[in-house]
């Protein structure tokens, strides 16, 4: 019975010894490749919050001010379209 045991208890073992190197080496190299994947995230301070809010505010601002100066052009082009054709 004991020299039953170690027959199926030692391929076993190699097996499991083999599984795990081909996972650490996988592991390596796939740390190596894709290194951000691994990484915890950094969290944000509230102090970075509060810039990333007011970037984003400016941002939005901009983009709002940039929207009203083309139409404002717009409208001023078709006026004198219609002054030019009057």
């Amino acid at each position: 019975m004991v020299k039953f045991d170690i027959l199926v208890e030692f391929p076993l073992l190699q097996l499991r010894t083999e599984v795990v190197s081909c996972m650490r080496r996988d592991t390596t190299l796939e740390t190596a490749l894709n290194s951000r994947a691994y990484k915890r995230t950094k969290r944000q301070s509230l102090r970075e919050a509060r810039i990333t809010e007011k970037l984003e505010k400016q941002q939005k601002i901009e983009q709002e001010r940039r929207r009203r100066q083309k139409h404002q052009v717009f409208i001023n082009l078709t006026l004198l379209f219609l002054f030019l054709l009057l």
